[in-house]
């Protein structure tokens, strides 16, 4: 039975998804990624530390958590190096408030990531969605790269990895 108070119910499903999977249907070409969801510097009573669930370093390949804020503020940054495996981060983005406007400056992501958290290796945004109707219109929170501002400057960074600029030999073998 699931508690919000204990992990180990979370962590014993974790676990046996990774053992049916690798051992028993020998999916071994699968990565596995811990992903906490951390909504930037949230002091919500019931937030827990982003490693309260974690599964355990054999059970984990990336740890890659949650991050929505306008700072871009990864407060977890130095548990999840400690947590010793490759980072990313799953979703990563400013506040509904700045993104329902699609001022949002892409250049930010990059900028963040190169001054302060060099040892995340990739990041993921949300595409567009609605959010709510106003007055008879769709109101949409714009998260997409290419709905904000400076998404060519930060896709053309040479920091930056994109499918296009990856080398694809057709189909693998």
């Amino acid at each position: 039975k699931s508690s919000k108070d204990d992990p180990t119910p979370f962590i014993e499903l974790y676990r046996d998804m990774y053992r049916y999977f690798t051992d028993v249907k020998k999916l071994n070409n699968l990565l596995w990624v811990y992903a906490p969801a951390a909504w930037g510097n949230s002091s919500h009573i019931d937030r827990k530390p982003v490693d309260w669930d974690y599964p355990g370093a054999d059970y984990v390949d990336i740890v890659a958590g949650t991050v929505y804020n306008d700072d871009l503020l990864i407060v977890d940054y130095r548990t999840y190096i400690a947590m010793g495996k490759p980072l990313g981060l799953s979703e990563f983005g400013p506040s509904n408030e700045v993104s329902h406007a699609g001022t949002w400056d892409d250049r930010k992501y990059i900028e963040s990531l190169k001054t302060r958290y060099p040892r995340i290796s990739y990041w993921m945004t949300w595409g567009d969605y609605p959010s709510s109707v106003e007055n008879g219109r769709q109101i949409y929170v714009y998260m997409a790269l290419d709905s904000n501002l400076y998404a060519s400057e930060l896709m053309n960074d040479p920091s930056v990895i994109t499918r296009d600029s990856l080398s694809w030999s057709g189909d693998s073998p």
